[in-house]
């Protein structure tokens, strides 16, 4: 009887690990890349709905949201309360839950410097309330002033009240969402963001979304951030 036993050769063996190697090399960069891709977007459609949130519950329980006219200053920031005054500080502390409100530290000044973010600097004095979920949402003092657009008003200039929402928070790579193909990052008043692609790779699809808030609403306020926002993949 012959009690061979067929088997792989050694050059076999390596030939297949070597196919294996490569495939793996050429997929998962891709699949990794599309997993952060949907945990980014679906965190920013999250983070956009809870600021929004915020503002609707703001105006029906304490009678204000982001369109009021808000004092030049205010004494309380942290501590403010709607039943006290009217302004953004009191607005967030009076309907967000499990929040941090973060002034300037070390943490966040070390944070802004490495931020990369194209649209507009975030300055020294913004104020910063990190959301329950981790997310970081950075807003200019600027906003002290009557937030508001009327229907048809897509081309007035809501510079100061623009804001930047962080997905994760002080994780890399902190870095704005930019086009892949199209018109690039820019301020957009109306809906031209169909000149936007953002591919799911690790250069475009970020954690870093500039917005503007006026009203009871939250949106974004560039091309990239838009598509994202509108997109489902």
């Amino acid at each position: 009887m012959n009690n061979k036993t067929k088997g792989f050769t050694l050059a076999e063996v390596l030939i297949t690990l070597g196919i294996i190697g490569v495939v793996a090399a050429l997929t998962i960069p891709t699949l990794i890349a599309n997993t952060n891709a949907n945990k980014f977007r679906s965190q920013f459609k999250k983070t956009v709905s809870t600021i929004s949130n915020a503002a609707r519950m703001s105006q029906a329980q304490y009678g204000f949201d982001f369109a009021a006219e808000f004092p030049l200053f205010t004494s309380k920031e942290a501590n403010a309360t709607p039943e006290e005054e009217t302004s953004p500080f009191a607005l967030f502390n009076g309907t967000l839950s499990g929040y941090t409100f973060i002034d300037n530290n070390d943490a966040i000044s070390n944070y802004r410097n490495n931020m990369r973010i194209m649209v507009n600097e975030v300055a020294d004095d913004n104020y910063v309330y990190q959301l329950s979920d981790g997310s970081l949402f950075t807003f200019t003092p600027g906003l002290y002033h009557e937030c508001h657009m009327e229907p048809g008003e897509q081309g007035k200039d809501m510079s100061g009240c623009y804001g930047v929402i962080d997905v994760n928070g002080y994780s890399l790579p902190n870095k704005e969402v930019t086009c892949s193909d199209g018109t690039d990052t820019m301020f957009v008043w109306d809906e031209n963001y169909q000149d936007c692609v953002v591919k799911n790779d690790a250069n475009h699809m970020t954690d870093i979304y500039p917005v503007f808030y006026h009203d009871s609403i939250v949106e974004p306020a560039t091309n990239a951030a838009k598509y994202v926002l509108n997109t489902a993949k």
